[in-house]
């Protein structure tokens, strides 16, 4: 499962770094998903420290997608929000939320 999860953590930071075609310092991707539907917000930030909007493709949709299967078979369940930060670096960081109410059914 670790493997995997790494596999799918590459994917995303791949697929986000492909889009910037400037020097920047950090991106993030925020996915919300529940089993209906899904929301994202993901953007980066220039060298000059300009935020940036990223386009969310079918890939990165689908490697988050992926992820939050993989992880529900911890014992916290499937998570409902994921924040995905990736810096220049080449260093990442993650943070997942298990509420049960994304922003669409409050």
């Amino acid at each position: 499962m670790v493997q995997e999860a790494q596999k799918l953590y590459q994917v995303i930071g791949n697929e986000a770094i492909s889009q910037i075609p400037e020097e920047w310092t950090k991106a993030q991707i925020e996915a919300e998903i529940d089993d209906d539907m899904s929301l994202f917000d993901a953007w980066y930030l220039t060298a000059q420290g300009e935020k940036k909007m990223l386009d969310v493709s079918f890939e990165l949709s689908d490697s988050f997608e992926k992820l939050r299967n993989l992880e529900s078979m911890s014992k916290k369940g499937k998570w409902s929000k994921c924040t995905f930060v990736l810096y220049a670096n080449g260093r990442f960081e993650t943070d997942f939320s298990y509420d049960d109410s994304p922003r669409w059914k409050k």
